[in-house]
């Protein structure tokens, strides 16, 4: 599998378990927990980009500026 593979998999799962996140069928707990042993069977590092830990991300357009 290739990289590229390996993160559209990822993905495509891990939008099914948000959807379980959002109906109640899973805790945010467990959701880490899936999140993080998904992302090690396809090999996504912690830091990388795609992974998703079930914090909600920053909108960086968002942020304004002091200037």
């Amino acid at each position: 599998m290739t990289k590229q593979e390996a993160v559209m998999h990822y993905k495509a799962a891990i939008a099914i378990f948000r959807k379980w996140l959002e109906t109640g069928i899973i805790t945010a707990d467990d959701f880490r927990i899936i999140s993080t042993n998904t992302a090690e069977k396809y090999s996504i590092n912690s830091t990388s980009i795609f992974f998703e830990n079930g914090e909600t991300p920053v909108d960086l357009l968002s942020i304004q500026s002091d200037k």
